[in-house]
């Protein structure tokens, strides 16, 4: 008996020192975190930060201003509507369901397809949309289609501000500049082809710029270089368009933007993006500029969802697939393992406890019973 008592006092510290290790790991719930895979090696310091967000042979990009604001370009294809929604929950607006921002470069369902899904379950302000006005409105246009119907009646049941991609809009959030360089003279256009549409917006944040270009074709990128200056087209990122097609991303629109590094945004698909024809461009401008460009191409399909972070020497980081990690706090788990074990200490106490109760009412039975014999 002694040594069985002597054996529980053992196994009782053993589990209080477990306990104990525990409950002081929490001092260290961030690194472990990550080492567990709970949640990336992703911290917001209130920098702005460009997302490229992996939603397969499409675009979807996420900015994140330095006051904390969003903005959500495109919305990537249907079929990876639950990537989106990880990310965006989880990574861009960490368990928020505010987007202050969205914008719909064109129709097309690789960029539109989970627009309508995010309309309806997130807090939209404003929604910036092509310049094409839906059959709800009053002067519907013969380049509409009936998503993009959907799209425009569920912003306005919502009473989501909208707003067109035209060529000079400005919009300032926190210490950051957008401008919308394109559609130039949309208006004036007959047959506009869908891509054309897309808007080319240039952020400006701490000294650094990035040009994000939809879909655009080698016809608008010409146009956008007689039509402005090269210091307003010269940026650090480029988003390479229509996920690096041979008909955009020329030579001439490469060498005027000079970026340091390029992105872009490409799944599994039948077209050969990203073109040969685009890569070999890049790599010729390096060899005349001695420049780097093509090692720091980054591509969703290749290196997952893509951070850029505007520091005053750009951060790039990558996390390659979202579905890895649980996003559960440590402390969750932490507590749980400890009330799990406070269970496996106190259970034999309580057992005994049990015991010694139905050996006192047994006992009182017996008792009683042999009292009712005697009378």
């Amino acid at each position: 008996m002694k040594m069985k008592v002597e054996g529980r006092k053992i196994v009782n510290i053993v589990y209080i020192i477990v306990i104990i290790a525990i409950l002081f790991t929490n001092f260290f719930s961030s690194p472990l975190s990550k080492l567990l895979y709970l949640k990336p090696n992703y911290e917001f310091n209130n920098i702005t930060e460009i997302h490229f967000i992996n939603v397969g042979q499409g675009d979807a990009i996420g900015i994140k201003f330095d006051n904390g604001k969003t903005m959500l370009v495109d919305t990537g294809i249907e079929k990876y509507r639950k990537d989106l929604t990880y990310y965006l929950d989880n990574i861009l607006l960490e368990k928020s369901n505010k987007i202050d921002y969205l914008l719909l470069t064109h129709v097309d369902t690789d960029h539109s397809g989970n627009m309508l899904h995010i309309l309806s379950n997130y807090d939209i302000d404003v929604l910036y949309r092509p310049k094409i006005s839906a059959s709800c409105e009053e002067s519907p246009s013969n380049n509409t289609t009936s998503l993009y119907d959907e799209i425009i009646s569920t912003a306005i049941s919502k009473n989501i501000e909208l707003k067109y991609n035209e060529m000079g809009n400005s919009l300032v959030v926190g210490n950051n500049i957008l401008t919308w360089l394109s559609p130039i003279d949309i208006d004036n256009k007959i047959d506009v082809e869908s891509n054309d549409y897309s808007p080319v917006i240039r952020l400006d944040y701490n000294n650094n710029s990035a040009l994000l270009t939809g879909d655009i074709s080698e016809d608008t990128e010409s146009e956008l270089i007689n039509y402005y200056s090269s210091n307003m087209l010269d940026v650090d990122i480029l988003k390479l368009a229509h996920h690096g097609s041979a008909y955009s991303n020329s030579s001439e629109f490469i060498n005027i933007t000079s970026p340091l590094f390029a992105c872009v945004s490409v799944g599994e698909n039948t077209y050969g993006h990203p073109a040969n024809a685009t890569l070999e461009r890049i790599l010729e401008y390096d060899k005349l500029n001695n420049s780097s460009l093509y090692n720091n191409l980054y591509s969703t399909k290749e290196d997952g969802n893509i951070i850029f972070t505007l520091k005053n020497d750009i951060l790039v980081s990558t996390i390659a697939n979202i579905n890895e990690y649980s996003f559960v706090n440590y402390y969750i788990y932490s507590s749980i393992a400890v009330v799990i074990l406070l269970i496996g200490l106190l259970t034999p106490y309580y057992n005994a406890y049990k015991n010694r109760r139905r050996f006192i009412r047994q006992n009182k039975l017996f008792e009683e019973s042999k009292s009712s014999q005697d009378t």
